[in-house]
Formats: C-alpha cells, sequence, structure tokens
C-alpha cells in the first residue's frame, strides 16, 4: 500500500417564502463587506484523504450512521452505500428507490432520511431498501441539495441550490421539514444574504450540516467551493474557499464528534477529504 494512503487511513481513524406568501423575511440585507473571522477549520490542509469508488463518482450527500460508518447517496438512484471511515471502501449497497436525483442522507436517531433535488423527502426503512415518500410545496425550481438535521426542533432542514421563494431575491434559503407534523414549515429557518459578502455572489448550497462545537449551522457550496457559516438566529459569520484542486465539485459535508469536517466532492475519482476543527484557544500563536 502507498504510504501516503496508509497515513490517510491512519488518520481518519484517528482524528421564505413558498410561492404564493408575502411576508418580508429576516434578517434584513447587512451590506457587503470582504472580511471574515479566521476560520476555525484548516481548510487549507486535509489531514486525510480518501479516493471512492467509481460508482460514486457523482456523490451528493453523506451523513454519519455511527462511529465508523458513513453513508452516502449519488444523484442518478435512490441507492444508499455504506462505507467504513477507515478505508472508505463500499460495505454495502441498498437499493431504496429508482432513477432519481438524490442530493442528501441524514440520519435522524434510528431512523434515514433522503432527499430529492425536487423537494420530496424519503423515509429508509431499517435495511435502506425500501422508503416512504413525503412530498413538499418544494418543487425543481428551488433545487434542494443540502438536508441536516436540526436536533434542538426535532426537524429537518433543507437548503436550496437555486430559488429561494418569492420576495426572496438576494438570498440562499432553507426550509425546515417538521418532524413531528410531517410537514414543511412556509417561511424559510435559515437565510443566507448574499449581499453580506462579495465572495457570496456565486455562492449556490450543496449540502448543510451543524457543527456543535462552534453552534453554527455550515453550508457548503459546489459551483464556487467555498463553506458558509450561519449563527442559529441565521445572522451571517463567515465564508472560506475550500481547495478546489482537492475539492473541484464538494456536494456532501458531515462533522465529526472532535468537530473535524468530513467533505465529499464529486470527480473522478470523487473523494473525501478531513479538514480539523482547530478552536482558538489551542492554535499555536503565529
Amino acid at each position: 500500500m502507498d504510504l501516503r494512503v496508509a497515513s490517510a487511513i491512519t488518520l481518519f481513524l484517528s482524528l421564505t417564502l413558498l410561492p404564493g406568501t408575502s411576508c418580508v423575511p429576516s434578517p434584513t440585507p447587512t451590506g457587503t463587506t470582504t472580511s471574515s473571522p479566521e476560520s476555525p477549520f484548516a481548510l487549507d490542509r486535509p489531514v486525510a484523504e480518501i479516493n471512492l469508488d467509481a460508482s460514486l463518482n457523482e456523490i451528493s450527500g453523506l451523513t454519519l450512521l455511527d462511529s465508523v460508518t458513513l453513508g452516502a447517496v449519488q444523484d442518478e438512484r435512490g441507492r444508499l452505500y455504506q462505507l467504513p471511515l477507515s478505508t472508505g471502501q463500499i460495505a454495502s449497497v441498498s437499493d431504496f428507490h429508482g432513477r432519481g436525483d438524490f442530493e442528501g442522507v441524514e440520519r435522524v436517531g434510528p431512523d434515514l432520511w433522503a432527499l430529492q433535488s425536487d423537494g420530496d423527502l424519503f423515509l429508509l426503512d431499517d435495511d435502506g431498501e425500501d422508503a416512504r415518500k413525503f412530498e413538499t410545496p418544494l418543487s425543481t425550481a428551488f433545487d434542494t441539495e443540502g438536508l441536516a438535521y436540526d436536533v434542538a426542533r426535532h426537524r429537518l432542514l433543507v437548503a436550496c441550490k437555486e430559488y429561494p421563494g418569492d420576495g426572496l431575491d438576494g438570498f440562499r434559503a432553507v426550509y425546515a421539514f417538521d418532524l413531528e407534523t410531517e410537514t414543511l414549515q412556509p417561511r424559510p429557518a435559515l437565510l443566507l444574504d448574499l449581499r453580506a459578502d462579495a465572495r457570496l455572489r456565486t455562492f449556490k448550497p450543496s449540502a448543510i450540516a451543524f457543527h456543535p462545537q462552534t453552534s453554527w449551522w455550515l453550508l457548503l457550496s459546489s459551483t464556487t467551493p467555498m463553506l458558509a457559516a450561519l449563527d442559529t438566529s441565521s445572522q451571517y459569520v463567515g465564508a472560506w474557499p475550500l481547495p478546489e484542486a482537492r475539492l473541484p465539485q464538494p456536494e456532501g459535508l458531515a462533522v465529526l464528534p472532535s468537530g473535524d469536517l468530513l467533505i465529499a466532492s464529486e470527480g473522478r475519482p470523487a473523494r473525501i477529504a478531513r479538514f480539523s476543527y482547530v478552536p482558538p484557544t489551542t492554535r499555536s500563536p503565529d
């Protein structure tokens, strides 16, 4: 085995408004800035990288199934892949739907949910081979690509890559699906103001995840490889570029218990990279 690959494996182991509504969204535009606080993630130097099997060249969603296993989907078929964190090799494959553009996957306790680009959600059974479909008022115009679990409110968050909803030009929207009522809330749960930072002009969300250590909602952009952060009140925190040579089309995002990030990128080959979380109190002085 190549020494670099072996090292990477070792490190991996150790380490709105919907159409027809008219309410004014919050927050209001905050003006344009070009600066962000220092990133708490070492995004310029992944501590590990793993290339994926060719069947995952179109990887589009990532979640932690347990402490040693990842779940992934790709955007051509309703198919769940299970990948050991240690190698990234495919351990099992389960078909829960036929052809479809599946863009997100998220574990919620014992349950597993998948997101299609038209806004429909799928609740998978225990073996991942069947799914119950939930239609939402979202559509392909929204191009829903990100799926995350908001544990504090017991809801799924759905990030829209394109159309944010009526009256929301200049924003990217994240809607909430209430898991108790099994309904989508009509107003966005989070809004990213693209005018808050000049670097956000081409930002199109492809994934979303909560980072407990910072209490930030992290949004990934695939068209311009970038990571942005909002706080829990939807206020803009900052945005930071990703290494495009390593992650040409980042589509999947998961947060490890340590606070480290796993980012999956489409490609030939597709790959998963791990980036360290570096709390301010543990950083070395310049």
